[in-house]
């Protein structure tokens, strides 16, 4: 009984732990207040900008709203999705880009920056399910943003035919993962030599389940999920903003409750074993209550 209600004990201090390490995270996550509108203006009539640049800022919403309308929307549609194959039985299909699909993804990519693609990476596809997420259905994803992590394999140019875009060449590399997956990648931009072997990041939209001839002897094809990226950029796990956590809450939450689920367990075993080596102990049944009485003494021999 002791056992269990220590291993009670244990729980609740882990799942305190928790919900006080949740409300820290939201304190520091919470946004800075903006100055009172009476001190920026005082600010401004201590140094007041000329008419003319006033009437700028008074068009820089405007000037926003037209570039935000040119921006594409996502996830992306384009008609020719729908002509997209994700298998094939001949090797040499199987390696081949849907033209026009391919061309809708590229001109999205240039009208978009970097920042605009982190903002509109579809949230329900994560680094450690996304392979297994887009082999399984490639269909409903694609159009879709995404970002990936892994450790940068190989790069090497890839000849593309005339388009609307002007690009004439993309860069084909793989990213590979802790746990063995592999993603192809196709970028605008040649990522940098000194990236090569280690841990980067891409973020860009996904086409489809496309295959490449392995280098290793004896294998025919290698299937990847194939994203269209920008270009590549340097990836560590010092780059995750203060404040969050590279794990969700819910994730440490499930972790907590797991340890002390394994706590109490090992308490009681702990506590089991104890109480049957007292039983199987004959000096400690002696000594109790009602145990076995002690040896009679033998008389002397005569």
């Amino acid at each position: 009984m002791n056992g269990f209600r220590t291993g009670c004990i244990a729980l609740a201090l882990v799942l305190a732990v928790v919900a006080a390490w949740g409300e820290e995270a939201q304190k520091t996550e919470a946004p800075k207040a903006e100055p009172p509108a009476g001190a920026a203006g005082a600010e401004r009539k201590e140094g007041a900008p000329p008419a003319s640049e006033s009437k700028k800022e008074a068009a820089a919403p405007e000037d926003k709203k037209g570039a935000a309308s040119a921006l594409p929307k996502f996830p992306l549609k384009s008609e020719y999705f729908q002509y997209v194959l994700d298998s094939s039985d001949e090797d040499e299909a199987a390696m081949q880009l849907e033209f026009h699909a391919l061309e809708d993804v590229l001109v999205a990519l240039q009208a978009s920056t970097d920042e605009y693609l982190k903002q509109n990476v579809t949230p329900g596809i994560e680094t450690e399910t996304a392979y297994r997420t887009l082999m399984k259905s490639p269909e409903p994803y694609r159009g879709h943003v995404v970002q990936l992590r892994g450790v940068l394999e190989v790069v090497e140019r890839f000849p593309i035919p005339d388009n609307r875009t002007g690009v004439e060449a993309l860069y084909r590399g793989q990213l590979s993962t802790v746990s063995g997956k592999l993603y192809t990648f196709f970028s605008i931009q040649r990522p940098p030599d000194e990236l090569l072997k280690r841990p980067v990041r891409i973020t860009g939209i996904f086409l489809k389940r496309y295959a490449f001839k392995n280098r290793q002897a004896g294998t025919k094809l290698t299937w990847t999920p194939a994203v269209f990226v920008r270009g590549v950029e340097r990836y560590s796990e010092a780059d995750v903003p203060q404040g969050k956590d590279p794990i969700s809450r819910t994730t440490a939450i499930l972790v907590a409750i797991f340890l002390a689920f394994i706590v109490v367990r090992v308490l009681l075993e702990f506590r089991r074993q104890r109480a049957k080596a007292a039983r199987e102990n004959p000096f400690i049944r002696r000594r109790r209550p009602g145990g076995a009485a002690p040896p009679q003494r033998q008389p002397p021999k005569q």
